[in-house]
């Protein structure tokens, strides 16, 4: 029998099932051959799951909603209680106050840095620790420290900690929702095994034709179908397609990314050659590739401008063609083997900033040892920004929070995340799933199982899985969402 294999998703799960259960009245009791005790179990696992699934989606609604208001509070919470211990070790350093007082705010005597405040849980920590000493000092007869003064950092503590709370719940609430959709996972998988083998048997013996074309064959042909294609599809955006790497497989592996679910994948060029290279795998396949034109940061010579100016011009004839570029990538900042052209390389990158804003298109970010600078140049047109994406993100917390100040800006996340001594698996829970696209970057940077290999778009699923897996949510949910992330950035239609 062709494609056997069970559903990967709740939603082909819920598919299958409803299929079966939908099509059951078209049998009559003589050449019913479903036998009743499966159906009998099929209706009541489709409802359970069902209402898992819709329990488990608000839950993760309301979680999406909280995060960025949830982010906004904790960065003001994490300024005032920053500030305060920062006046309060400079009071110390000026001698208007004694190192013991620090034993009041849970400090040794010897401290003399802020502590820590990258997580959550240490700013509320911390945040009590130094309302409750600030309190007790004052009453043994301490002058007040101001400026911020510790009703303002209380004030702003107590805010963030109640959405903390609620955020805490919802997760607990999604997680709760999850643990019951894995419950039901095995009984339903076991049903559909179970239906496989019944149509299996009662069609093993008809010629094709006869299995296509009978009235009976139709639960047959309506379940193969939907357990071939209700898998889980997510973009790749991100990957160096075009590349001399290909050369030998580029079908073979454009069709091995749609076969492990790949929807789309989106195009960068690097220099004018590589233009041309990804319009011209536009062209071979539209509405799965599309291009972006740029000038890669670790290409930028002395001739640069003469660059830009051929590629503006190829940018601005464009928009009156029947190809469309989907963003200004890649560009940006790559001190890390060299700063021989680093003022180029600036002068570059404003440049091309400013073809985003004027043409509303997205930016796709390369950023190595230089997000300092990065930042100084994007702050200058933060509010025309149209977004875009800091692909190959691998940084700390506050890396990321200094990048997704940014409004309409998500993080590109790739292998890394699957390495063995990443850190991004704890740096993403910091994160909205909101924020976060799927990238792969082919050729470069395999995830594991992969790593080592030339990187493809189908491997693209590897580092969808860790990004569930390191998010406590469905990889569905992680589709979903990435999928309606580059909706929003991309404009693209999904």
């Amino acid at each position: 029998m062709p494609y056997r294999r069970l559903p990967k998703t709740d939603s082909a799960r819920l598919k299958a099932l409803k299929t079966v259960l939908e099509n059951n009245n078209v049998y009559t009791v003589q050449n019913r051959f479903i036998d009743w005790k499966t159906l009998n179990r099929a209706q009541p696992a489709y409802d359970k799951l069902l209402t898992a699934s819709e329990q488990y989606k608000m839950r993760m609604a309301a979680q999406t909603r909280n995060a960025p208001k949830m982010d906004r509070l904790m960065r003001n919470a994490t300024i005032y209680v920053s500030h305060f211990i920062q006046v309060l070790l400079m009071t110390i350093e000026r001698g208007e106050m004694k190192r013991t007082m620090l034993s009041y705010y849970g400090m040794s005597e010897d401290q003399t840095a802020v502590p820590s405040l990258k997580s959550a849980e240490n700013v509320i920590s911390w945040g009590e620790k130094i309302v409750e000493g600030e309190k007790r000092r004052v009453k043994a007869g301490g002058r007040p420290i101001y400026n911020p003064s510790i009703g303002m950092v209380s004030t702003h503590l107590d805010i963030f900690r109640e959405q903390y709370n609620s955020q805490k719940a919802l997760q607990e609430q999604s997680a709760k929702a999850l643990e019951n959709i894995q419950m039901l996972r095995p009984e339903v998988d076991d049903i559909l095994l179970d239906l496989w083998n019944q149509v299996e048997k009662h069609f093993e013996n008809e010629p094709p034709e006869v299995r296509m074309t009978s009235a009976e064959s139709m639960v047959w042909f309506i379940i193969t179908v939907v357990m071939k294609n209700t898998f889980i599809n997510f973009i790749d955006t991100h990957a160096h397609l075009d590349g001399e790497e290909y050369a030998e497989d580029r079908k073979e592996m454009i069709e091995r990314a749609r076969e492990a679910g790949v929807s789309k994948v989106f195009l960068p060029a690097i220099d004018l050659p590589s233009v041309n290279r990804v319009v011209a795998m536009s062209k071979e396949y539209p509405g799965y590739c599309y291009p972006m034109i740029g000038l890669h940061p670790e290409e930028v010579r002395a001739d640069y401008k003469e660059v830009l100016v051929e590629m503006k011009q190829i940018l601005d004839s464009s928009l009156a063609s029947d190809t469309r570029f989907i963003a200004v990538g890649e560009v940006g900042l790559d001190y890390y083997w060299s700063r021989e052209f680093a003022d180029e390389q600036l002068d570059a990158f404003e440049e091309q900033v400013k073809w985003s804003v004027e043409t509303r298109l997205p930016l796709m970010i390369h950023c190595r040892k230089a997000q300092n600078e990065m930042v100084h140049v994007l702050k200058k047109y933060a509010s025309e920004l149209p977004g875009g994406v800091f692909h190959c993100f691998t940084g700390n917390e506050k890396e990321a929070a200094e990048l997704l100040q940014f409004d309409g800006f998500v993080l590109g996340i790739g292998g890394v995340l699957t390495f063995k001594k990443s850190h991004l698996p704890e740096v993403l829970q910091t994160v909205p799933l909101s924020r976060i696209v799927l990238e792969t970057d082919s050729p470069y940077m395999a995830p594991v199982p992969m790593r080592g290999k030339r990187n493809e778009s189908a491997y693209v699923i590897y580092v969808l899985k860790k990004l569930a897996e390191s998010l406590g949510v469905t990889e569905e949910e992680v589709a979903r969402q990435t999928d309606e992330n580059v909706k929003r950035v991309f404009a693209v239609d999904i």
